[in-house]
């Protein structure tokens, strides 16, 4: 969690031979470490050079965690399909090299993805496959974090509340704070949110965190909001963190549609129906409409997005955040 000092040794170390292709582990610490503290352009150019270096040196792992993290760096700017190749490039790397080593920091970008994309099927089958019980503490927040993209909240809060978190990884002590607090918000439970999120930017603050926050945006949004009206000053975090908090996922919640003609509600509802999979009859049955006026909204749609069909049109309402 000793994020300014950590950058300081990075920038020490590539100081004295930044040529040296070892040092691609360093430069793929600074990306996270940029990353995390919302510096994304330099993030970004750090993490692209990297990559290349790994593969022009053969040496894979750098390269694989670069490019799970240069995912994440899109998912924050909502570019879902840039976030999507890179974790599909990082998945062949890994099957190629038969690494084991990036296994968590690829599930950790992915589970997020399908929390972006709101891919409950996914979500569903990869909770299966990995359960709370048999699972390390991070895997345990992991899974937290995918009953609360399906609405199982208090599950969710039955392994957060449980869950041995280590003292000395303040990252995860964060983040189990922060989910904890989004699925007492979403029970209702004002009282025991505040005191989770207080905790998280307790420990955030004093560390340098803030991308961490990033999760389940809407709510988390809400609730920091809430905390600004009603308990800024009362405890040990600064009303100036909680504002930069707040500015950083009002801008990465902005919408992006540039479109010379924009999306109708109607459109963009159907749209959402798309991207639940719903057939056109099902779509017709839900908003009481004929197919042939779906199909007539499908072409709007496919039109304006500049696409020519319906998953082409659902990634990029994603990509613009319209969705």
């Amino acid at each position: 969690g000793q994020l300014q000092k950590a950058e300081q040794l990075c920038r020490k170390m590539l100081g004295e031979q930044d040529d040296n292709p070892g040092y691609g582990y360093v430069k793929m610490a600074l990306g996270a470490i940029l990353l995390e503290t919302n510096r994304l352009d330099e993030a970004e150019k750090l993490l692209k050079q990297t990559i290349e270096l790994g593969y022009l040196s053969a040496d894979y792992t750098f390269s694989i965690h670069c490019l799970i993290t240069l995912a994440q760096l899109h998912q924050h700017q909502t570019h879902l399909a840039k976030a999507s190749a890179c974790l599909e490039q990082a998945q062949r790397l890994m099957q190629q090299t038969q690494a084991h080593f990036g296994a968590y920091h690829y599930d950790y970008a992915q589970v997020q993805q399908w929390c972006l994309e709101k891919n409950i099927s996914a979500l569903q089958q990869w909770l299966i496959k990995h359960p709370a019980d048999a699972s390390p503490v991070n895997y345990q927040l992991l899974h937290a974090k995918g009953l609360i993209a399906t609405e199982q909240f208090r599950p969710a809060i039955r392994i957060l509340e449980n869950a041995e978190l280590p003292t000395e990884h303040i990252e995860i002590r964060i983040q189990a704070q922060c989910l904890l607090a989004i699925a007492y918000k979403r029970v209702r439970d004002d009282e025991r949110c505040f005191k989770a999120i207080a905790s998280a930017l307790t420990l955030s603050e004093a560390v340098g965190f803030q991308r961490i926050f990033c999760v389940f945006n809407h709510t988390m949004l809400q609730i920091l909001k809430d905390t600004l009206a009603n308990y800024a000053g009362t405890h040990s975090f600064s009303v100036e963190y909680l504002g930069q908090l707040i500015k950083l996922l009002q801008g990465s919640m902005q919408v992006k549609q540039a479109l010379e003609n924009p999306l109708t509600n109607r459109e963009i509802t159907v749209l959402r129906f798309m991207s639940a999979g719903l057939t056109n009859r099902a779509i017709a049955d839900e908003l009481v409409i004929s197919i042939g006026t779906v199909k007539g909204y499908s072409r709007n749609i496919y039109s304006k997005l500049a696409v020519s069909n319906r998953q082409d049109a659902v990634q990029k309402a994603f990509d613009l955040n319209l969705i």
